[in-house]
């Protein structure tokens, strides 16, 4: 065990790493499980703490997603990327980063046509699970456990070809871009199109860098400059995004940032989202938690109007050319 300055126990067998589209604690010991088969998520072993910690993370996230959601929604109805759907009698689409499944299963099946089949995959076994629980009986779709980062090229060969790929909220969070991208393009047939949000930048960036620059704090927050997105720091994020799309060998590639606005109700509302978004949160001795997403808390209202958010975010599109040497 390890005695911090502020006098709180932390068990040396945690640690933690950004993997994939999720910050996550890793007992010492146990490697990350692979989840490129096809296994039954019972399948998985998890320490009873640790899950029971990740559970309440996803009950966290579902009652807090209203600004994904609503800007969800709006970025679908006005694309025309998704207007095009209803030329198809039927699509082979793959979801990546689903989450609980409510945004797909609420907002993109509605337009997916009658006869199509969706695949929505998470590297989250608890968002599995949960998706799995509410939308399990949903005709057309599935569930599955996956790392769209990995490295397993048979892992990826394994999943399938897709006629459209989609993911909201989600890929901002994958440190290896070029990998990501290069997976997502052997996953599409000939001619398939992506279409994903990610998020740039907010206000509340703010609150974490100088939360990260106090003393207090620092010890617990390393890599906050990758916070909340890999493109935060980087000011031709959208020229960036396009080498990326580029390289992996997709045409007619259409990158836009986007500023958006999202009012929240009461307080209470903005601090679970605070929470659910924030990857730190997670990393906080449970003596020093409450005190750090108070202060947390306070420095986002500082450079926020009234409980108005300002956020930046990425919307692209791409295709996978019908030949590709």
């Amino acid at each position: 065990m390890t005695v911090t300055s502020f006098g709180c126990l932390i068990s040396e067998r945690v640690h933690f790493k950004l993997h994939a589209n999720v910050w996550e604690d890793i007992p010492r010991g146990e490697d990350v499980a692979s989840c490129g088969d096809d296994r039954k998520f019972d399948d998985v072993s998890v320490q009873s703490d640790s899950y029971r910690a990740k559970m309440e993370d996803v009950q966290l996230y579902s009652k807090s997603k209203a600004l994904q959601m609503n800007t969800t929604k709006e970025i679908l109805q006005s694309s025309k990327f998704v207007s095009k759907w209803k030329n198809h009698t039927d699509l082979r689409l793959l979801d990546i980063g689903c989450g609980d499944g409510e945004a797909l299963v609420r907002l993109v099946l509605p337009l997916v046509p009658r006869y199509s089949s969706v695949l929505a995959i998470d590297i989250l076994e608890p968002m599995i699970r949960a998706s799995r629980d509410s939308f399990g009986s949903v005709p057309r779709v599935s569930f599955r456990v996956f790392d769209i980062a990995t490295y397993d090229a048979a892992a990826i060969k394994h999943l399938g070809k897709f006629s459209h790929i989609t993911s909201n909220f989600c890929l901002h969070w994958i440190k290896d871009q070029r990998q990501l991208f290069s997976n997502i393009f052997k996953l599409m047939l000939p001619g398939g199109q992506l279409m994903a949000t990610l998020l740039l930048d907010t206000e509340l960036s703010k609150a974490v860098r100088e939360l990260a620059t106090m003393d207090k704090w620092a010890p617990f927050m390393e890599n906050w400059r990758s916070y909340p997105s890999v493109y935060a720091q980087n000011a031709q994020c959208d020229y960036s995004i396009r080498e990326q799309l580029e390289l992996a060998g997709f045409e007619q590639i259409e990158v836009e940032i986007k500023l958006q606005k999202f009012d929240f109700k009461r307080e209470s509302q903005l601090k679970d989202f605070l929470q659910s978004v924030n990857p730190f949160v997670q990393r906080m001795p449970l003596c020093l938690k409450d005190e750090y997403i108070n202060e947390f808390m306070i420095a986002c209202l500082k450079n926020m109007t009234k409980l108005k958010v300002t956020f930046e975010m990425i919307v692209l599109s791409a295709i996978r050319p019908t030949s590709f040497i």
